[in-house]
């Protein structure tokens, strides 16, 4: 399939208010613990889309967001990072927004959260307001599959239609657990070591051996490439006419907070794809972007192009070529 190497990328998915608090001491999980709580911009959906609009890639966003306040905001800052945010819902409810309480460690890892869905009806309502719109031209759509089986689907047969590659990461896994079905209509299926064991019906998948194998086992379901991300250790990817799985290691870096690292891998796979990067290119881009938001305080790391400039890695190079050339194969 023949897609232009600068246009737009649709990114579909969700809208949050994260309230990270971050312990002064070891976590008491039966007592009371002094520490700092903060409000951040978040969702699964957003911070894809504001990453992958600080790395160059031209975004168009699809979610649903309340009217002012936090609301506009978001959309504000968005706006601000080259996002397009003309296809998200806005409305006076406060359903529109989810919102995600997360307690860390104090190694910066979730320690557990509480997840409020924001209400799937106004993303709904987005896709079938300004879908068809936003896929018209464009080159990728990632799409956070966890809103609903309804949405899931039509974004798919829309961009099917339009003939344009879907990435697909899932949120809570709910509906790729309901409906596996929609695995072989995407293009390329991003997951972690958890959603990898729930796939396959492997415990535990903590090594690359067992990475490689679960991804030969949900490639085989028809996808066209499935990575399997491994937290610190890196990730694994495999696609179809490869003889086998390859590893890509974690960028060592020091660790603020992880929450978000995995939407952030997303955001540099899919950018460095939609440039027109083969898929061992694009999984050691994202392994890249990961490090670079573990190490910052909030969920997207705000000065990429800086850390990108700075960095020696002779793939971004090879990445922006790949993007001014009129054309690619995916």
């Amino acid at each position: 399939m023949k897609v232009a190497g600068k246009a737009p990328v649709v990114v579909v998915g969700t809208i949050f208010v994260d309230l990270k608090c971050f312990p002064k001491y070891e976590l008491n999980f039966k007592g009371r613990n002094p520490g700092v709580a903060r409000f951040f911009h978040g969702g699964v959906g957003r911070n894809v889309a504001e990453t992958m609009a600080l790395l160059g890639s031209h975004v168009r966003f699809s979610s649903a967001a309340q009217e002012g306040g936090l609301g506009h905001e978001v959309l504000t800052r968005l706006n601000d990072a080259g996002v397009d945010v003309d296809g998200v819902y806005t409305t006076a409810s406060p359903e529109a927004n989810g919102m995600w309480v997360a307690i860390l460690n104090r190694e910066g890892d979730l320690a557990c959260s509480v997840s409020q869905m924001p209400n799937v009806v106004y993303l709904e309502q987005a896709w079938e307001r300004h879908g068809e719109r936003m896929l018209r031209g464009s080159c990728l759509t990632v799409l956070e599959l966890d809103l609903s089986v309804k949405l899931a689907d039509r974004v798919l047969t829309d961009a099917a239609r339009h003939g344009v590659p879907v990435v697909g990461l899932p949120g809570n896994f709910e509906c790729v657990r309901h409906q596996p079905d929609l695995l072989p209509r995407l293009h390329t299926f991003v997951c972690n070591q958890v959603e990898a064991e729930e796939l396959c019906g492997q415990r535990p998948i903590s090594s690359v051996p067992a990475a490689k194998q679960a991804a030969r086992l949900i490639l085989a379901r028809g996808l066209k490439a499935v990575v399997v991300t491994l937290g610190p250790l890196g990730a694994v990817g495999f696609g179809q006419g490869m003889d086998e799985p390859f590893f890509v290691p974690a960028q060592q870096v020091e660790v603020v907070d992880t929450t978000g690292a995995g939407d952030a891998f997303v955001a540099g796979f899919s950018h460095s794809l939609a440039a027109g990067a083969g898929l061992r290119l694009a999984v050691e881009a994202g392994t890249r972007v990961a490090a670079w938001t573990v190490s910052a305080t909030e969920s997207v790391c705000r000065d990429l192009r800086g850390r990108m400039d700075a960095d020696s890695w002779e793939g971004w190079g090879e990445i922006d070529l790949a993007r001014k050339q009129s054309s690619f194969d995916i």
